[in-house]
């Protein structure tokens, strides 16, 4: 199903940083007349993608019809914006291999781990965007194809109100979101610790999540908590029936039995380290996908995580 293109209706992009758009950061640093890939169905992101394409139509893999109406839906009524977009039916997880290689693949799906088939697809210099499962979320990852490897970087913590994702090739077990899953057990007020998150600004709790999830990833998760609405979605630590939830008014755990303390003190010991090492933003940890962690399914899970603040830059096409 191509499309021939129709410059004369180029779609404006999608200010907001909620998730479903792509991140700010991404779109900054890169120039229109790239050739694009999106894989799964339509949203605000498809809207923004046809507008960094240019005149070329960018290209889409959708798994069945309802894909593709999602994303013709989305570009417009009465065949307006369809010029814009050639879409194909297949196995997401093989992307689009006729149409490769890709200055930028974008997934609209959450993933538990980066398909090779994704990044066997990517032009030098080029980037895959997708909201890969870490600790609780499903942040925005950027996997960059540079002349020393392919890296993945972190770029933003995103609002993660993805669906709900289900059990495929690019998610074997299935999953769940912050909003989906169950609440967690409420706190004993006299567990409170007092602790140094209280000094953070807002814009710090994405980049302090950073730094427990990669710490910690078995422990750490995002979810509402039993009792307090208030609190929002609430970064836990969490082991069996215990747990421990970050707060900018301290420190709280379910109970005073010793692991729970235990938890506190990795918590309240990791928010410390996080401290001494001038907390470290969210975009600057990276993780080399050639040491990459293999899972059963095909699917590369980045691991290894380490710090370079060097900015993230992809060439003009």
């Amino acid at each position: 199903m191509s499309h021939s293109p129709a410059p004369e209706h180029q779609l404006p992009v999608t200010p907001a940083p909620a998730a479903g758009t792509l991140p700010p950061l991404l779109i900054r640093q890169i120039t229109t007349c790239v050739r694009i890939l999106q894989i799964g169905p339509g949203s605000d992101i498809t809207r923004q993608l046809a507008a960094l394409s240019g005149d070329t139509p960018f290209r889409s893999v959708q798994p069945d019809l309802a894909g593709v109406e999602s994303v013709r839906a989305t570009l417009g009524p009465c065949s307006r914006n369809r010029s814009l977009v050639d879409i194909h039916i297949g196995d997401l997880a093989h992307g689009r291999p006729d149409q490769a290689p890709y200055d930028l693949i974008v997934s609209t799906v959450p993933v538990k781990g980066i398909p090779r088939a994704w990044l066997g697809q990517l032009a030098k210099g080029g980037a895959l965007a997708v909201p890969l499962a870490l600790a609780g979320r499903h942040p925005w990852v950027v996997a960059e194809n540079r002349r020393s490897g392919l890296r993945a970087r972190l770029l933003t913590e995103g609002a993660d109100y993805w669906p709900v994702p289900v059990a495929g090739p690019l998610y074997p077990e299935g999953g769940d979101t912050p909003a989906s899953r169950p609440s967690l057990p409420a706190p004993d007020p006299g567990t409170r610790r007092l602790s140094a998150v209280g000094a953070l600004r807002e814009d710090q709790w994405a980049d302090l999540w950073a730094y427990l999830a990669i710490h910690h990833p078995d422990l750490v998760t995002v979810a509402r908590v039993d009792g307090r609405r208030h609190w929002g979605q609430t970064i836990a630590l969490v082991d069996g029936r215990h747990a421990v939830y970050v707060r900018p008014d301290g420190l709280w755990a379910t109970s005073d039995r010793r692991r729970a303390k235990l938890l506190a003190d990795q918590a309240e010991k990791a928010i410390l380290h996080w401290g001494w090492a001038h907390r470290p933003r969210l975009p600057w940890w990276v993780a080399e996908l050639a040491h990459a962690t293999e899972s059963a399914g095909g699917l590369l899970l980045p691991d290894r995580w380490h710090i370079d603040r060097i900015r993230v830059e992809y060439p003009a096409c």
